[in-house]
């Protein structure tokens, strides 16, 4: 029923990013605009990739904390219905999501973690069958079948963020996504 990214959604890897950028740059760019389209587009690729081995392996993955009321809002979510951590990581990265999720506790709310590396979110969570989903990175909102999914962007911290797009409601903190998904989740069973 909802699907879920792990990176900069869950996870504080946009932090950590962010702590990269300002270490090895001397670039001080805010946590919210570290999803990968955004970083990319003001870093460049070639270094994004440079930089991805430090913030997504396994080691950097383990280290890194919550975004501010992941856990909670994971928990309720996971009252309301199924919770699909879908990951652009690859499959063997996805097994450090698997082992974030349980160090913090978290399993028990996720039915499965799935790789997005092979297809785009958008076919994934149509094959899945979920209806809602949160996602850091705008790209992944959009597609083909997309607008029959409630998309919510999710862009923690963010003061006066752009609109994502036709249909994508962004959301600045977690609460705000919850209630979103909810009230989703709650108009498709009427």
């Amino acid at each position: 029923m909802f699907a879920i990214d792990f990176d900069g959604v869950i996870a504080d890897t946009s932090r950590l990013k962010s702590e990269w950028l300002r270490k090895n740059l001397g670039r001080d760019i805010p946590p919210w605009q570290c999803d990968h389209t955004t970083l990319a587009g003001l870093i460049g690729e070639e270094t994004y990739q440079r930089m991805s081995p430090d913030v997504y392996g396994g080691q950097a993955t383990h280290g890194v904390g919550l975004v501010d009321g992941a856990a909670d809002a994971l928990r309720t979510l996971a009252r309301a219905g199924r919770i699909i951590v879908l990951t652009a990581r690859t499959e063997e990265q996805a097994a450090f999501t698997r082992r974030y999720l349980a160090d913090h506790d978290l399993a028990d709310a996720v039915a499965e973690v799935v790789s997005s590396a092979e297809s785009t979110k958008i076919a994934q969570v149509r094959a899945l069958g979920c209806r809602v989903l949160i996602d850091d990175d705008g790209r992944h909102l959009l597609g083909e079948g997309a607008e029959a999914l409630t998309r919510l962007h999710l862009r923690p911290g963010a003061e006066n963020p752009p609109a994502s797009g036709p249909g994508i409601v962004v959301c600045t903190t977690w609460p705000e996504a919850v209630t979103a998904a909810l009230e989703a989740v709650e108009s498709l069973s009427e």
